[in-house]
């Protein structure tokens, strides 16, 4: 517990932490560049690097891709994409805002270590 806290302490004003993030619906695999997002029937990526603000707040650019129905998932079908969240260093809460669109998808939870447990579409 002592360890967890002191990691959580030192996420605001830092970095999300990198690793593989698991959840039932997502999962995010951090690197010091951006992300990879995987999620039921999409996936897609966070651009930047994900700094946090003072209250472990994080904003990122990059692009959302649907998976399955009539529509191949490959590059044409990319959709600009604003990823905003939160974390303590062990568990992240984060929403997909769609560029150019009134739709924001989420909140879907990941946990820093968890297994990925998000299903995908044909």
């Amino acid at each position: 517990m002592a360890a967890c806290l002191a990691c959580a302490a030192s996420v605001p004003g830092g970095r999300v932490p990198e690793g593989a993030w698991g959840g039932s619906s997502a999962s995010l695999v951090v690197e010091a560049t951006g992300a990879e997002v995987d999620l039921n029937c999409a996936h897609g990526r966070m651009e930047e690097p994900l700094a946090l603000d003072a209250d472990g707040a994080f904003r990122a650019a990059g692009y959302w891709v649907k998976e399955g129905g009539p529509q191949p998932a490959g590059p044409e079908n990319r959709r600009p994409a604003v990823y905003s969240g939160t974390t303590d260093g062990r568990s992240l809460t984060f929403r997909i805002a769609l560029t150019g669109l009134a739709q924001e998808l989420g909140p879907f939870t990941v946990v820093l270590g968890d297994p990925a447990r998000p299903s995908k579409c044909d």
